[in-house]
């Protein structure tokens, strides 16, 4: 199956190419798909290995050695790896998006059923999602400090709620 997209001409000009609307249309053939695939697909066991990753598509192992400069070298499959790699990223953090909303809801929830250890865990789990490498919170006395001032004043009102 050909994948296709368009490039820039300055691009294209060292591709075969097709002309197609005033832009130069770069088709995939079927091995540098699976290629790209295989190589930029984290859940690949031949993830970020082109060896594996090209004999996996198809390619020959006899010409491996100058093979693999040639397909890493080859813009249709340089401009393929790029477009592969803003989709997943885009994948990414689409379901990071719907992660941190999550736990958001989880954290009101526990906000308003006065549950402080819940709230803890779920700031603890959208820090971690956010990279945020905060210092461990803990609900025990004292412990608060290491909390924002807005986290600080929640938690102090619901011990006072619960007391």
């Amino acid at each position: 199956m050909e994948q296709s997209f368009e490039i820039s001409p300055q691009t294209a000009h060292k591709a075969a190419r097709k002309r197609k609307k005033g832009r130069f249309v770069i088709k995939q053939t079927d091995k540098q798909t699976a290629f790209i695939e295989n190589y930029c697909n984290p859940d690949s066991d031949t993830y970020n290995n082109a060896t594996q990753s090209a004999v996996k598509a198809g390619y020959s192992e006899k010409t491996m050695s100058s093979c693999i400069h040639q397909i890493l070298s080859n813009n249709v499959v340089m401009a393929g790896m790029k477009v592969y790699r803003a989709d997943t990223k885009a994948e990414i953090e689409h379901t990071r998006d719907i992660s941190l909303s999550n736990l958001q809801l989880a954290y009101d929830l526990a906000l308003t059923q006065g549950n402080p250890a819940s709230m803890v865990a779920a700031e603890r789990e959208k820090n971690a999602i956010s990279n945020l490498h905060s210092s461990t919170v803990n609900t025990g006395e004292g412990d608060s400090a290491n909390l924002t001032d807005e986290q600080r004043r929640r938690y102090e009102l619901m011990v006072k709620n619960i007391a």
